[in-house]
């Protein structure tokens, strides 16, 4: 049963998608979710085609569109229903911004001179009902070793930091990387600062996807000119998910021109895309070797210590407290992206605020199960442990072996023994015997204090956290 604000404001529009909608959330759901998480959202914008509710809150704008209105299942129930709908959203907006402007999105024939027109109620928004991520911006962004050169160039690339002098000439920059990095924040970061340094300059940020469905409508409404010359007089041009235009000729061709006047004019091209452009598929090869003239970043995939750290920034953002086993489980186990790591902490939260649960190690296991793996151990043996341990303190697998007791030596050889207990099934004689002939005892003894320092040393849990993720990706 729709309710509230919401019952009010469906029954003021009357279309009948809209009721045939919430009634299918509401039995798709059930009640018990229905009420806990749509009967306080309002609709802000909606055609046929594509419904965006607002939310009171961010962390209710991110927890529907992830856990509901992204979901699989949802989308191919709903198509069943409604197949003329094609895109749900959530949106929050901050009370200084409705006091700032009207209810609605702009019309887009309000200032039909303008070069560039805004597609939304969002300043700097140029995507149907889409706005630019307000946490997305530089302070926000959480710096590790793995994003650290990306980070640099964006800022250079934004005009701050230390090395904003770099480069005289605007260059294009393309991020890559894999799904769920933080390429889509930092390009808006670059957007959301260039705006805050001069707020005259046109800077669009759009998909690869919208650029291509606003260059077809063009063609459609044989208004093409039009088209090139607002993408023609804008200063700094943000295109996501390059990759979207591949095997589009018409559309890449549109858009090399595009990048070519925006480059020659020297205005700033921002590309982001799921891999690098010579792995780019069905792309025209000019194309190619345009992109590959300007500095190309690659977002490395971060490691346990990077995880932690982004893990222990993201809580605390969150204002949830958690002990460190709990924080060390979630890093060690949500390896797939940054994207995932940020909707486990969010589950948390939820379960802590919704279910009034104390998050514990084993409630916390229970809680993210549906984002755990069960990933095929390796077979691994002393040898290669002893390898990986060696390498990892930038020592020599002799010095394992030998009678040394000096401290950069004896820690990592209790900690190649305790990984080789753990994880081979070689008998403690057998281990103590490939370590330079030490016995069983001084086995379990590395075992040991290994056990009872690692609760208490951080340096030491991310040692062993980062040496047996190489154990198993290697």
């Amino acid at each position: 049963m729709i309710q509230n604000q919401l019952k009010e404001t469906v029954n003021n529009l009357q279309p009948n998608y809209l009721k045939d909608f919430f009634s299918f959330c509401e039995n798709h759901f059930g009640q018990d979710i229905y009420q806990k998480w749509f009967v306080n959202i309002e609709i802000y914008s909606h055609t046929a085609n594509e419904i965006i509710v607002k939310t009171p809150s961010k962390f209710e704008r991110d927890w529907l569109n992830r856990e509901f209105f992204q979901s699989k299942n949802f989308k191919n129930q709903l198509q069943k229903i409604l197949p003329q709908l094609h895109k749900i959203s959530a949106v929050f907006i901050a009370k200084e911004d409705n006091d700032k402007s009207d209810s609605k999105p702009k019309n887009n024939s309000e200032n039909p001179d303008k070069k560039v027109i805004n597609l939304s109620k969002y300043e700097n928004v140029f995507a149907f009902g889409t706005e630019l991520n307000s946490k997305y911006t530089f302070d926000n962004f959480i710096s590790t070793k793995y994003n650290k050169m990306a980070l640099s160039m964006a800022k250079i690339v934004a005009g701050i930091g230390d090395k904003k002098e770099l480069f005289n000439e605007k260059i294009p920059f393309f991020i890559h990387g894999s799904v769920g990095m933080g390429k889509t924040h930092l390009a808006q970061a670059i957007a959301w600062q260039l705006k805050k340094t001069d707020n005259k300059k046109k800077v669009v940020y759009l998909s690869a996807e919208k650029f291509m469905f606003h260059f077809v409508q063009s063609i459609r409404s044989n208004d093409v000119m039009t088209f090139k010359e607002k993408m023609r007089s804008i200063d700094v041009l943000i295109v996501d998910d390059v990759q979207f235009i591949a095997g589009k000729e018409s559309t890449q061709q549109e858009f090399m021109n595009c990048f070519n006047s925006l480059v020659e004019d020297n205005k700033q091209v921002v590309l982001v895309c799921d891999r690098c452009p010579s792995d780019l598929e069905n792309i025209d090869e000019k194309l190619k070797s345009r992109i590959a003239g300007g500095m190309i970043v690659n977002f490395k995939n971060p490691d346990f210590t990077d995880r932690l750290e982004i893990v222990k920034s993201k809580a605390k953002h969150l204002e949830i407290e958690l002990c460190t086993k709990v924080l060390s489980f979630v890093a060690e186990k949500i390896k797939t992206s940054i994207r995932d790591l940020d909707g486990a902490l969010k589950k948390l939260v939820a379960s802590q605020v919704f279910e009034e649960e104390e998050i514990t190690l084993d409630s916390a296991k229970t809680i993210l199960s549906s984002y755990l793996k069960n990933n095929t151990v390796k077979a691994l043996n002393v040898e290669k442990i002893q390898e990986i341990v060696a390498h990892h303190f930038s020592i020599k697998v002799t010095d394992l072996n030998s009678k040394s007791r000096l401290r950069n030596i004896a820690k990592p050889r209790q900690i190649a023994m305790y990984l080789a207990k753990k994880h081979t099934k070689e008998s403690l004689a057998n281990i103590g015997s490939k370590f330079g002939g030490k016995n069983h005892a001084t086995v379990i003894h590395s075992e040991k204090q290994i056990l009872l320092s690692v609760d208490k040393d951080q340096k030491l849990l991310e040692d062993v956290k980062s040496i047996e993720e190489k154990l198993f990706s290697k």
